[in-house]
């Protein structure tokens, strides 16, 4: 049973495929404030219909939105813990994601040297967050949006 539902999901997410290569790209997204969407709106509205959404204040009432303002307070929690960190060229104003040609790099950097690089306006180059997660200590910081337990499960 349970691989008869899988293949009619990937056959159904096949056709889901082939419908979006035919709707025009958007060229604006619709906003809403997270006390106004409901379960039912999203579903038809967005999931469904596979169109884009902003959710507005969705994580103001998370710690991270006031604690991460704080740069000591993210120095001592995370600071010595090391992080994957993508560079570019500063001069460059292209998408360069992956291409080493251009400049791109991965590299490792303490969440300390991350922020001090990130603030610094001598730098070489742009600097960018590449983690999945968030580092260990500041994880708790933030919640799984009420969106996930309620509306996609």
């Amino acid at each position: 049973m349970v691989r008869r539902f899988l293949r009619t999901q990937i056959f159904d997410i096949g056709l889901l495929e082939d419908a979006l290569l035919d709707q025009p790209v958007p060229t604006s997204v619709p906003t809403i404030d997270v006390d106004s969407l409901s379960k039912k709106k999203f579903h038809n509205d967005h999931l469904f219909a596979s169109k884009p959404l902003l959710i507005k204040r969705m994580s103001q009432s998370w710690p991270a939105f006031t604690r991460w303002h704080d740069e000591e307070y993210l120095r001592e929690q995370a600071g010595p813990q090391i992080i994957n960190c993508e560079t570019q060229p500063i001069d460059l104003n292209t998408y360069v994601y992956f291409k080493k040609e251009y400049g791109w790099s991965k590299k490792n950097f303490t969440f300390s040297e991350f922020l001090t690089t990130l603030h610094n306006p001598n730098k070489q180059f742009n600097i960018y967050f590449a983690e999945e997660k968030v580092p260990k200590n500041l994880s708790a910081d933030v919640k799984e949006p009420w969106i996930a337990k309620d509306l996609l499960v």
